[in-house]
């Protein structure tokens, strides 16, 4: 558009342009509703589930002001941005999601095969045990004879 070229004119190259399939039949749709004389803010609307609604409100703006390819510039530069800030989140939470799996899957070990150990060597004891230890103990036993059950409970309460 900078260069002077037609929106819709524009658009077809950029659907002939696009390797997406699926973006090249959107480009096409939104092309031939600009075509039928439809504004360019008006066809976005169309598509919420593509375009937030901010969108086609500064699309809007920008066909009356005369300014649509700044508006597009602006509207590609907060995308770009929001990309960079979704890469960033994702790299930030890689490494404590990996030492939280990590801790969990060492704690359901310790549940299932060191503690019911320990616990043989309690009862050889013949002595009270501390009620924590009695309560760990026992979740230890709920894990190593019920694990089936506790690996389906959270998948069905998610389905």
């Amino acid at each position: 558009m900078q260069a002077g070229l037609p929106l819709l004119n524009a658009l077809r190259l950029l659907a002939e342009q696009h390797e997406l399939p699926g973006w090249r039949c959107l480009i096409n749709a939104l092309a031939d509703d600009i075509a039928e004389g439809e504004s360019f803010s008006d066809v976005l609307y169309h598509y919420p589930q593509v375009f937030p609604t901010l969108y086609p409100t500064l699309v809007a703006v920008g066909e009356m002001t005369g300014k649509l390819d700044v508006c597009c510039q602006q509207l590609a530069a907060q995308q770009e941005q929001q990309l960079q800030l979704q890469k960033k989140v994702k790299q930030a939470l890689r490494y404590p999601g990996f030492v939280l799996g990590v801790s969990v899957t060492l704690s359901i070990i310790m549940l299932i095969w060191v503690l019911p150990e320990f616990a043989s060597l309690y009862e050889a004891f013949e002595t009270p045990l501390p009620p924590l230890t009695q309560c760990v103990l026992a979740l230890a036993d709920v894990v190593a004879h019920r694990a089936l059950l506790l690996l389906t409970l959270p998948v069905s309460i998610v389905l």
